[in-house]
């Protein structure tokens, strides 16, 4: 959705629906309002709850998988959900619709790929002629990995991710 679009932002910020599904592409800051707009949460419990997200894969395996290329990603997960579970409502409203909504694109974008070449791997349908020059290896800590970043104001924008890539190509 454009950030420009008030009608769609106030959608994404405001419909339920959005924020409870358990989706691969729908990113943490869903859970955080989902989770506010039910009442206060615990750390725990949005882990557990963001986590689900990843059932579509088979959750351990890809958790597995993730975290061997990016060794942080749980805590820097956890950190995200740390640093909103003092927040009210307002406050995580106010901050979707000024940051969030223009990168969710971003984070679905980028979980379409990880999630591409998640599956080629596991089924060994990825092997690189030279792995010395991994262009994945690359592709996923320096362009699909910032643009899925827990915290999206630290979240790669998709626009800011093109001359990374055309850099490894």
């Amino acid at each position: 959705f454009p950030s420009h679009d008030m009608a769609a932002d106030k959608m994404l910020k405001d419909e339920t629906y959005f924020h409870d599904h358990e989706y691969p592409y729908y990113p943490p800051e869903f859970k955080v309002l989902s989770l506010l707009k039910s009442g206060n949460y615990t750390v725990d419990e949005a882990m557990d709850v963001f986590m689900k997200n990843f059932n579509f894969y088979n959750q351990a395996v890809f958790m597995k998988w993730i975290t061997s290329k990016w060794s942080t990603y749980t805590k820097t997960l956890r950190d995200f959900f740390e640093s909103f579970a003092k927040s009210t409502l307002k406050d995580v409203q106010t901050l979707f619709e000024k940051a969030y909504v223009q990168k969710l694109d971003s984070y679905g974008l980028a979980m379409t790929l990880i999630e591409i070449i998640y599956r080629l791997s596991s089924t060994k349908q990825l092997v690189l002629k030279n792995p010395s020059k991994d262009f994945t290896k690359h592709l996923l800590r320096q362009v699909l990995f910032p643009m899925i970043h827990p915290d999206p104001i630290k979240r790669m924008e998709i626009n800011n991710a093109i001359p990374i890539l055309e850099g490894l190509l």
